[in-house]
């Protein structure tokens, strides 16, 4: 199988060694760039220098012809965001992990078919959840207390021309991607929210009304 691995930590580098091991064609991209020397040295895979939230990252590292693609990097919001872009582009298998239960429903409603916790996963684990994967994986819905949401930016809103930083959204909120014109964009300090923009954010239940109410023209 071809296999994307994101982030190159001790889970990702662990779970490459063994798949590699195993004779499955894997990839390996992982952002520290004094890293990836580290281990482009001493593993048996192909390891690429960048950013899995980026396309054509993820396109070079051949996300449109893997089988399957497996986020560890150390932040659940990086892994949301890789999980995010992946399923832009392809329609492969996908495999997360998070430290957070209550993002456990945001993962599976963008399609993540696997979620593991990093204090129990072993790497034997997860290649049973990329190679063997469980029917049952994809009924599993979690109760949590937090949803995805996508808001468009409509002409006339408020909204339109503000800096991301500037615009005070509840503190129990994130915004995790712009979605413009088809691609995503992780917001940067200065990104300025334009017509049509479509922004996900990752909110408390309790406050869906406040930040809908928010995006009105």
């Amino acid at each position: 199988m071809k296999i994307i691995v994101v982030g190159g930590g001790e889970i990702g580098s662990r779970l490459v060694r063994f798949l590699s091991e195993k004779k499955h064609d894997v990839v390996l991209v992982e952002m520290d760039e004094e890293l990836c020397q580290v281990l482009a040295d001493n593993l048996n895979a192909m390891v690429i220098h960048g950013d899995g939230t980026k396309p054509d990252v993820l396109e070079e590292a051949g996300v449109k012809k893997a089988d399957a693609l497996v986020a560890v990097t150390s932040k659940d919001e990086t892994n949301l965001l890789v999980c995010l872009v992946t399923r832009e582009m392809s329609n492969i298998r996908m495999i997360t992990r998070t430290t957070k239960e209550e993002y456990k429903k945001i993962f599976l409603k963008i399609g993540v078919n696997s979620i593991v916790s990093p204090e129990t996963s072993t790497v034997e684990q997860l290649e049973a959840m990329i190679v063997e994967p469980d029917v049952a994986d994809l009924a599993i819905m979690h109760k949590g207390l937090v949803d995805l949401m996508e808001f468009e930016v409509k002409d006339k809103s408020k909204l339109v021309n503000n800096a991301i930083t500037k615009i005070e959204f509840p503190k129990e909120s994130l915004v995790v991607a712009i979605k413009r014109m088809g691609k995503f964009i992780i917001p940067q300090e200065k990104e300025k929210l334009r017509v049509g923009d479509r922004v996900i954010i990752v909110v408390k239940k309790a406050l869906e009304k406040k930040i809908k109410d928010m995006f009105k023209p």
